[in-house]
């Protein structure tokens, strides 16, 4: 089974885009979750309530293709990655099954800890934030080459 990293080093993929003291101040908002392979992470239509970030393993991206309840692999997600990105929003529902290929370590931000780390760290969160939608921006690029391929 997978170990999470250490209370104090920086774990590689998942925050690699922080400092040691910045994750020194995120560090209790977020939980390790460990993922067996074949596991549901969660599944399309459920209320989003937070943010994963992937630090080993490998996620699969499941899509229904309205076609005699069939799914289809849409995207893998390896380390580094940001899952389930609309648990910032309110009211917000899972667009997409997450399902582990393999054995996967991930950290979860709830979205009680955003709000909190809003009022400790404002300036954090926005640079969580910037992850985010750096990483949505790079993913609605791929996908629009791939359609536009297709076409």
């Amino acid at each position: 089974m997978i170990m999470p990293e250490s209370e104090g080093g920086i774990p590689k993929n998942a925050f690699q885009f922080l400092t040691s003291d910045e994750y020194v101040q995120l560090r209790p908002f977020i939980s390790p979750r460990v993922l067996e392979k074949g596991k549901e992470l969660f599944h399309a239509g459920e209320l989003a309530e937070n943010i994963f970030f992937l630090e080993t393993g490998m996620l699969a991206v499941l899509k229904e293709t309205g076609f005699n309840d069939r799914t289809q692999v849409v995207a893998l997600l390896e380390p580094g990655a940001s899952v389930g990105e609309g648990g910032l929003l309110d009211n917000f529902f899972r667009s997409a099954t997450i399902v582990a290929i393999e054995e996967s370590l991930l950290y979860c931000f709830e979205r009680q800890g955003l709000k909190a780390l809003e009022e400790k760290n404002p300036f954090l969160l926005l640079k969580i934030i910037k992850r985010l939608l750096y990483a949505v921006n790079m993913r609605l690029q791929k996908s629009s080459e791939r359609l536009a391929h297709i076409l």
